[in-house]
């Protein structure tokens, strides 16, 4: 099995900087959603307030979206490196996204994997702060777990737990169930979320 990677400074430290200050800029029109981690036809009861988060569409040519269109190519030297380093196969980032999810009582938002096929995920974190992503052993095997979004983790074992720090980058197999939390000690948590055409050679 895959063990994810975790790195600590993944970008040049001016790079990053740059980086960190438009994403906390007011530059960025942020999407509202009730439910930043779940089902699209999510249906928000009054137990389920904090998972309310906000989204910045950056590149999914699927949606018509790509880096020059969303004003956002000063990410793309962001995404080569985690090409060049991780994946190893040119051209290969199918989407990208920006997360941000609100200080909470602590709330893990629900298990999820971003895509029904196989592809790898890295998420770089732009906020020193509580809210951990959770990486589960259990995979989307199409049997036993087919579901894109969990309502909970009832049966799923945790593989990895990373805390969110700025520049720390975590790369893994992406059909794993994952989920993140939001903060309780920061008014936010921003994430960037790229997914990424599978190679086969990292998974054998």
């Amino acid at each position: 099995m895959f063990q994810p990677i975790i790195q600590e400074d993944f970008l040049d430290s001016y790079y990053f900087e740059y980086l960190d200050n438009w994403v906390h800029s007011f530059d960025i029109e942020w999407r509202f959603n009730n439910n930043i981690s779940g089902k699209s036809d999510f249906k928000q009861t009054e137990n389920d307030l904090w998972k309310i988060g906000c989204a910045k569409g950056l590149h999914w040519p699927e949606k018509n979206e790509a880096f020059h269109t969303t004003g956002s190519e000063h990410l793309i030297p962001a995404i080569l490196k985690m090409e060049d380093t991780f994946v190893k196969t040119p051209r290969s980032c199918f989407r990208a996204r920006l997360d941000m999810t609100f200080k909470s009582l602590g709330i893990r938002h629900d298990p999820h994997t971003d895509y029904n096929l196989p592809h790898w995920t890295a998420i770089l974190y732009f906020s020193d702060t509580d809210g951990e992503t959770i990486i589960y052993n259990e995979r989307r095997d199409g049997v036993k777990y087919h579901q894109p979004s969990l309502e909970n983790d009832v049966g799923l074992t945790e593989l990895v737990r990373i805390t969110s720090k700025k520049n720390k980058i975590v790369f893994f197999d992406g059909l794993h169930y994952h989920t993140g939390h939001s903060p309780t000690k920061t008014s936010n948590r921003i994430v960037l979320n790229a997914n990424f055409n599978c190679n086969d050679t990292w998974r054998r």
